[in-house]
């Protein structure tokens, strides 16, 4: 279930990610074998910067602190909705091979225990998977983080295309297991 007021960001997003510098970058990151979840969140702040200018209703945190040891990677407000966000990057190579998607599962499962503690409209787990995975590894991961004790459905999964360099998805967690 997507929340219909963060719709604007998760298109800014979609947009943001998929020029071909991005994705030239993304493939660059996937061919080397390394995980970059820092130049991701780099990216998302330079975003919400520019969206917070010309939208001044748009308000956003990183790294937020809620005052009682709570934390998450970022906090929105948009249109008197808020959401926290847990922001990962999902390398799908180990090795010199190729993981599936559903390798995440366990790490979602704690971020969704974790965060679902902050009071909060939505909360979502953006996950930056590159190379794209197959369609059906999204329901896989859903399914794996399910079994382990957190309901995360699909909101929405965005994939570049033509060289499937890099898929964006949205994970809406809720407290039903």
């Amino acid at each position: 279930m997507t929340n219909r007021n963060f719709e604007p960001i998760m298109d800014a997003v979609k947009d943001h990610f998929f020029t071909s510098e991005s994705l030239n970058r993304v493939a660059a990151f996937a061919d080397a074998g390394v995980q970059r979840e820092g130049w991701f969140n780099g990216e998302l702040v330079y975003l919400l910067s520019k969206m917070k200018e010309r939208d001044k209703t748009i308000k956003s945190a990183f790294e937020y602190h809620t005052g009682d040891g709570k934390k998450c990677d970022l906090w929105l407000e948009l249109a008197a909705a808020t959401a926290v966000i847990e922001i990962k990057a999902a390398a799908l190579f180990w090795r010199g091979g190729t993981v599936g998607l559903g390798r995440w599962a366990t790490d979602c499962a704690q971020e969704v225990q974790k965060f679902l503690t902050i009071p909060a409209t939505s909360h979502y787990i953006l996950l930056f998977a590159y190379r794209a995975p197959r369609e059906t590894d999204w329901q896989t991961l859903a399914h794996e983080t399910a079994r382990l004790g957190a309901s995360v459905t699909i909101s929405r999964v965005d994939t570049s295309s033509p060289g499937r360099e890099l898929a964006i998805g949205w994970l809406h967690a809720s407290t039903q297991a």
